[in-house]
């Protein structure tokens, strides 16, 4: 599939993230995992993709993808879509879906084949099962015999602070990293660490925000937890 993405003339990842976080009841675990009551928005997103369903107890889950056609080698652009279960997501993960959106309407031609997934079931009781719409795009990447090269996770981008303290890490990384939540942290596994490095790179060069990146040797109980563990 070849998408045809409209330009965009403004910057339209406020009103993704306000519609996604606020206008509408976000998707929860044990419903249909769908944008549920934010029709223009799941309409954009639908409108430049498709659906890949997959069954979870008899409800019907979908992940939705945009691909832009280039070489055999694939990049996966991918943030999930649901949210826990009482929270109207508004950063976990709003900020991620409006971003992966804006990102899809900007890209026109690429070398490699670029692929913008909005993921079903992350959060609980799903995460860390083959329930994650994550593990099933996986699964269906390494049916088919794809070559996936880098899977970049978009996640809970929106929130920041200068507050003193207002950062908190797993033991240990308090020690080597900042206090204050006034940065975008990039994150991988020690086999990705070139491309972790090339990222952040080439964020820095374009943006004015603040970034750190991380090597971590990835504990089973992180992995579990996020999207590109599952690609990965």
């Amino acid at each position: 599939m070849r998408c045809v993405v409209p330009e965009s003339s403004s910057p339209l990842f406020p009103s993704h993230w306000y519609l996604l976080s606020t206008r509408h009841r976000r998707a929860q675990c044990h419903k249909t995992p769908r944008l549920l009551g934010c029709s223009s928005v799941y309409r954009e997103i639908a409108s430049i993709g498709i659906e890949a369903t997959f069954d979870v107890g008899g409800v019907e889950c979908a992940n939705i993808e945009c691909e832009i056609r280039g070489n055999e080698e694939i990049v996966v652009i991918g943030a999930h879509y649901d949210s826990v279960i009482g929270s109207p997501g508004a950063d976990d993960n709003a900020t991620g879906v409006a971003a992966g959106i804006e990102l899809a309407r900007r890209f026109t031609s690429t070398k490699r084949t670029v692929r913008f997934v909005a993921f079903a079931n992350e959060e609980p009781p799903h995460f860390g099962t083959p329930h994650m719409g994550s593990f099933r795009y996986a699964q269906r990447c390494k049916e088919r015999g794809e070559n996936i090269v880098a899977m970049l996770s978009l996640e809970t981008i929106g929130y920041f602070t200068d507050a003193p303290k207002s950062q908190q890490y797993p033991a240990m990384l308090n020690v080597i990293y900042p206090s204050v939540g006034n940065f975008i942290a990039f994150v991988s596994n020690l086999k990705s660490r070139a491309l972790l490095r090339k990222a952040t790179h080439q964020f820095r060069q374009g943006e004015s925000a603040k970034s750190d990146d991380v090597n971590l040797i990835v504990s089973v109980a992180v992995a579990l937890e996020s999207d590109p563990f599952a690609i990965g």
